[in-house]
């Protein structure tokens, strides 16, 4: 979330999303995948979808998510980098 500049429907502001998880505390959410929680209204829709739609296990929803956490990576290690050249 460190690169969010502004809110959406489908992003909360920090103060929503830590109101939406804190009222969520202890709160047995029935059906859908178990220990899953997705406290904010649109981020449960997408659950929903991915869960309902896709199969959480889907070769579409793996190579996404694995592509995502690649580029955050690749983008960690350049600002790694400019920051040690810096010094």
């Amino acid at each position: 979330m460190s690169k969010i500049k502004r809110a959406s429907v489908t992003i909360p502001t920090p103060r929503q999303f830590v109101k939406s998880a804190l009222g969520n505390v202890g709160v047995y959410h029935v059906g859908g995948t178990s220990n899953v929680v997705t406290p904010y209204w649109t981020h449960g829709l997408m659950h929903w979808g991915m869960e309902n739609v896709l199969g959480l296990g889907s070769k579409f929803l793996v190579d996404q998510n694995r592509g995502m956490h690649e580029n955050i990576r690749k983008r960690a290690l350049r600002k790694k980098e400019r920051e040690a050249k810096t010094l």
